[in-house]
């Protein structure tokens, strides 16, 4: 009975850490507009952005949240890559990348912040090379499907205004199944990969010491599982998270953004988007 309580406890556990994979990239994104030093605190399923200053360790040290914490931003940065850095959503909403190359600079800042702990700069470049990659990949895959439908559309108008039937050359080396392609598989985007990592470098953080303004955090010593905490992002609880994020609703986050782009001191409209996502933040909640 006392291991059944105890796996109860732990998944109880993990799901506190389940983040709406949208939500995460938005957060960050904020925060690549945020002054160096700012952090993200982890709690009840939500991203808040702690501003630097002198009650920010005490801030983190009572809600009991350490910089080990930065490892459960892997998942959902890598689910918000392959959910929404598709062709469809680029088609849809081309602007939409903007939102993952603010969530770089967020990157970024957190890098700078974490200056002098190697091993959380080395996780947090490790999250900016997951959604390069992805950037990546959806341009090629884009510029060929582009090509594809230019073709496509000459070939088909060409065999219109011909009183001939024309016969249409296929080169088959040309040919890319765009869903299939073994050419975009890469080791970045393996999950068993990625799970690996995510454990390298939990076990490496927890030989972290503590100092300067996180001198009263105590680090996590919780063995995480991460193929457990994987197995509760469900394709049933991602549509739902999805089915927050409608079309328009992006779209507003997006223009948000492009504002924040354009201020020099950006600090008032990055808590507009801050306040914008409260009422999500509370919506997501409700699904976990």
């Amino acid at each position: 009975m006392s291991g059944i309580k105890q796996q109860i406890n732990n998944t109880n556990l993990l799901k506190k850490n389940i983040l709406d994979p949208l939500s995460t990239i938005i957060k960050l994104a904020v925060l690549g507009k945020k002054e160096i030093g700012c952090k993200v605190l982890l709690k009840n399923n939500q991203i808040f952005i702690q501003e630097s200053g002198m009650f920010q360790g005490i801030a983190r040290y009572y809600h009991g949240v350490t910089k080990n914490d930065i490892h459960y931003l892997s998942i959902p940065i890598d689910l918000a890559c392959k959910r929404y850095l598709t062709i469809e959503k680029i088609h849809a909403i081309p602007e939409i990348i903007i939102i993952f190359k603010c969530a770089q600079d967020g990157l970024n800042k957190l890098m700078e912040t974490y200056i002098t702990y190697p091993i959380i700069v080395h996780c947090l470049k490790y999250y900016y090379t997951i959604i390069d990659t992805y950037l990546h990949l959806i341009s090629c895959k884009k510029i060929e499907f582009d090509e594809k439908n230019k073709n496509d559309n000459i070939s088909y108008k060409k065999i219109n205004e011909n009183t001939k039937p024309v016969k249409i050359p296929k080169n088959k080396n040309k040919e890319t199944d765009l869903d299939n392609s073994e050419s975009y598989h890469t080791p970045i985007l393996n999950i068993e990969y990625l799970n690996q990592s995510i454990i390298n470098d939990k076990n490496e953080m927890k030989d972290i010491s503590i100092n300067n303004d996180e001198n009263n955090e105590t680090p996590d010593t919780t063995e995480t599982n991460v193929n457990d905490l994987l197995v509760l992002y469900t394709d049933e609880l991602l549509n739902k998270f999805d089915s927050i994020w409608d079309k328009p609703k992006i779209k507003i986050v997006i223009d948000m953004i492009k504002y924040l782009l354009e201020e020099k001191s950006a600090s008032e409209y990055a808590a507009y988007i801050e306040t914008f996502m409260i009422p999500i933040d509370k919506e997501i909640i409700k699904f976990i």
